[in-house]
């Protein structure tokens, strides 16, 4: 199954903005983008280049973004026999955090990128979390 769909997703549903807004700072037409979130439609170089390039998106989210896509890229039958993952320090996740609360939001910011269940988990907390913040 492909990942790709529902990491661009998830980062839409956690964002300030929506696909629209996206796909117009992006120079992308919104109904392949929606085919692209939908999975009905594969992901082109040109769209990944496209979203990549844009700054809307946090460079966290682009990593993600980046790392789904040479996940979908593997072939079927040789996922355990390939590791795609991001280099160590590869973005300054919990700058300005106490140390204690930097190393388990990197802990967990790693976990999630290569555990689907551990991505499921998070991302159900922040949902659950999230309108209790905003009061």
């Amino acid at each position: 199954m492909k990942s790709f769909p529902t990491t661009i997703n998830t980062i839409l549903d956690r964002s300030p903005f929506n696909a629209a807004k996206l796909c117009a700072e992006a120079g992308l037409s919104e109904g392949n983008f929606s085919r692209v979130r939908s999975g009905t439609k594969e992901v082109t170089h040109d769209l990944l280049a496209r979203l990549l390039a844009c700054d809307l998106m946090p460079v966290p989210d682009r990593n993600l973004l980046l790392l789904s896509y040479l996940r979908d890229e593997v072939p079927d039958g040789f996922e355990k026999s390939v590791s795609i993952t991001l280099q160590e320090n590869s973005m300054n996740l919990g700058e300005g955090l106490i140390d204690p609360l930097r190393e388990a939001v990197e802990y967990l910011y790693q976990r999630a990128l290569t555990d689907p269940d551990m991505q499921n988990h998070l991302t159900g907390l922040h949902r659950m979390l999230k309108p209790l913040n905003s009061k």
